[in-house]
């Protein structure tokens, strides 16, 4: 059983985004082993007048895997990144909202709650191609799965949505499929009543 399901009425695409820009949301604790530092030197790369990239999270100083102050600084004055803070969790519905694509380039998870929360807002997913992440995307179907630590990995797929802002819309929608159809809440309940009885 994959997961405690995602609530598919909670999350969902609410907003027409006002942009005339791909933007791309990273959102997670900003560790190392999250891919933080692939996404900042991608959308550094990119530098696309075209795109925007939108990061929510905060460090974790207890954690060793954490990003320092001073980087988080720096973060904090790029004129390319749009640093959002540290959000609740009710807020995240909201914040999936304001962007296209959601970015994940993590060196390992167990199953990443938020590219499914992501997906159920009807957004194309990039993620690692690692264990966890996997499960997330269907290749070419609702987003890409990149290599492990490879920018110039991530910056070709972030540049497939920028040259081709016309699948988004069909990527998105196939991303809330595959939630519906295998991570919903209603179909994770029926896997554990089926365990019970």
């Amino acid at each position: 059983i994959q997961g405690n399901g995602i609530d598919t009425k909670n999350f969902s695409r609410e907003l027409v985004h006002q942009t005339n820009k791909v933007t791309f949301l990273f959102a997670g604790r900003l560790l190392v082993d999250k891919g933080i530092n692939e996404f900042i030197e991608a959308s550094s790369l990119i530098n696309n007048q075209d795109a925007e990239f939108k990061l929510v999270g905060d460090i974790d100083l207890s954690n060793p895997k954490s990003l320092s102050l001073d980087k988080l600084d720096e973060i904090k004055c790029m004129d390319h990144i749009d640093y959002l803070g540290r959000k609740d969790y009710e807020e995240m519905n909201s914040i999936y909202n304001l962007a296209n694509i959601f970015v994940l380039p993590s060196y390992r998870e167990g199953l990443p709650k938020s590219a499914l929360e992501a997906a159920s807002c009807e957004m194309p997913l990039i993620l690692t191609d690692v264990p966890g992440c996997k499960e997330c995307v269907i290749e070419s179907k609702n987003g890409f799965l990149v290599e492990l630590k490879n920018v110039e990995s991530l910056v070709n797929k972030m540049n497939f949505f920028i040259q081709n802002r016309q699948k988004i819309a069909s990527y998105g929608i196939a991303s809330r499929k595959l939630i519906k159809d295998k991570f919903s809440q209603e179909k994770i309940f029926l896997q554990f009543k089926k365990i019970f009885i």
